[in-house]
């Protein structure tokens, strides 16, 4: 089996050219390997030989425009124009070595075995596959070239004609150059961006790291560029979880887009995953909140919604415990344990998720109330089990304890039920939760650059401001 190879690079030769050697490809793997009768054999390999005739013409005709062509000044010409004459050499070989097989074919109707044939049959294989490499050889060299004599001749592209090549939804050489030479005179902004690419990517994106890499990474780079409206500080190749981390905690650094494999709480850095725990580790330790965006373009998946329960202590209710609780630690032992200090490690138990989904802060409060989520069960018995840490007996007879106990029945009236995600979006609490922006489903490269900003979300794209 002989793979087609990109058909990208068969194109910069003619689309004519491309077609005749799929044409070719598919023939040759389709290649007759039982009941091999002579002439049938024969007859393939005459048919094979026409389709080379027509790819060494097309090759020809190339090779002699890059002769002429007086337009196209690059030190890399003279590499071209050998690339395309070692082509042109490849099918003369393989066109040869079809002539030879066909010779060797016995005269008359006979039945082959395939022993008779895999020995040339190898041999032209071998002849189709170096003619593949030498393809992908010239379609690189010729991207090059031709990339750069377009921009040191600073083709106008304008933004609607940019806007109108995304319209059409295809990653051309076209639409790279115009991305390119509108983002070049982009500024540099003091709330800075990074471009974090980790090289750590699911099997089906490898290609955007191999053959395809120079013509998606300048275009992929100059996208977000122009959609932010500035350059960007850090463009990171191969970027880790450290340039992450150094990107987040750097104050010149607003705005992060991750590129890789990830889902709703993670990202997969080149050398290994991050997940949403170690960010809020970081927001503790170092306090970081950052004002821009952060830009997530990796696979969405694990977003789970669920139902909970919270209810509201009030501060009045706060107010009355406040001086229950001094109150009644002016009757026992100092050695018992602070009935404040239990409070405030149940309060400790709350899932900083549910914060920071909810608008509240770090105290979980919001609007002045605090929030307790758990079910009517859970707080009743939860409350009981501190207040008998506190005081070591809740059975006492103690005006506070009752006191405090009916405050805790009060606010079990005041339930509000909310949906809330079970695993916290990557990103939080480093960045507010309306400001990390991509996908919650399965996503594609191409995606990053059609949309950078993510699902339903194009108003922010500073390349449609005023086009």
């Amino acid at each position: 089996m002989i793979f087609v190879g990109s058909r990208e690079y068969l194109h910069y030769i003619s689309s004519d050219f491309k077609d005749v050697w799929i044409s070719l490809v598919r023939g040759f793997n389709r290649f007759p390997r039982k009941k091999l009768d002579v002439n049938k054999v024969r007859e393939s390999i005459s048919s094979l030989k026409e389709k080379v005739v027509i790819l060494k013409a097309g090759a020809i005709k190339q090779n002699q425009g890059l002769l002429s062509d007086q337009s196209i000044e690059d030190a890399r010409l003279p590499e071209l124009k050998k690339n395309s004459a070692g082509l042109v050499a490849a099918l003369e070989g393989l066109e040869e070595e079809l002539n030879v097989f066909s010779q060797q074919l016995p005269k008359g109707n006979f039945l082959l075995s395939y022993k008779d044939i895999i020995s040339p049959l190898a041999k032209v294989e071998l002849r189709i596959k170096t003619v593949r490499n030498l393809i992908a050889v010239f379609g690189r060299s010729y991207v090059e070239v031709t990339r750069r004599t377009l921009l040191k001749k600073s083709i106008p592209f304008t933004k609607k004609a940019v806007i109108g090549l995304l319209a059409a939804g295809a990653l051309t050489q076209t639409l790279q150059q115009g991305l390119v030479f509108l983002a070049k005179d982009l500024p540099i902004k003091k709330e800075g961006l990074a471009i974090l690419i980790s090289y750590h990517t699911h099997a089906t994106w490898d290609k955007y790291w191999g053959e395809f890499a120079k013509l998606f990474i300048p275009a992929y780079v100059a996208r977000i560029e122009l959609a932010f409206g500035q350059k960007a500080n850090w463009v990171k190749k191969a970027a880790t979880s450290g340039d992450f981390f150094e990107a987040i905690k750097d104050e010149s650094i607003q705005n992060i887009v991750l590129y890789g494999h990830g889902s709703w709480d993670s990202w997969k850095a080149t050398n290994r995953s991050v997940d949403s725990f170690e960010l809020e580790e970081v927001e503790l330790e170092h306090h970081i909140h950052k004002k821009g965006l952060l830009v997530r373009h990796t696979c969405g998946q694990g977003q789970k919604l669920a139902d909970e329960t919270f209810y509201y202590l009030s501060p009045e209710h706060e107010r009355r415990l406040v001086e229950l609780i001094k109150s009644y630690n002016k009757k026992i032992s100092p050695s018992y344990i602070s009935l404040q200090k239990s409070i405030d490690n149940w309060m400790d138990t709350i899932p900083k998720g549910y914060y920071y989904q909810l608008g509240v802060d770090g105290k979980n409060r919001r609007k002045g109330y605090i929030f307790l989520p758990f079910t009517r069960d859970e707080v009743f018995k939860d409350f009981k089990e501190h207040l008998k840490a506190a005081v070591g007996d809740t059975s006492k007879d103690s005006p506070e304890i009752g006191e405090m106990m009916k405050i805790a029945k009060e606010v079990l009236k005041t339930v509000k039920y909310f949906k809330v995600e079970q695993s916290q979006l990557l990103g939080v609490p480093v960045f507010k939760r309306e400001n990390i922006k991509g996908w919650n489903r399965k996503a594609v490269p191409l995606e990053f650059i059609f949309n950078v900003f993510g699902q339903a979300d194009t108003n922010r794209d500073r390349l449609y401001a005023k086009a």
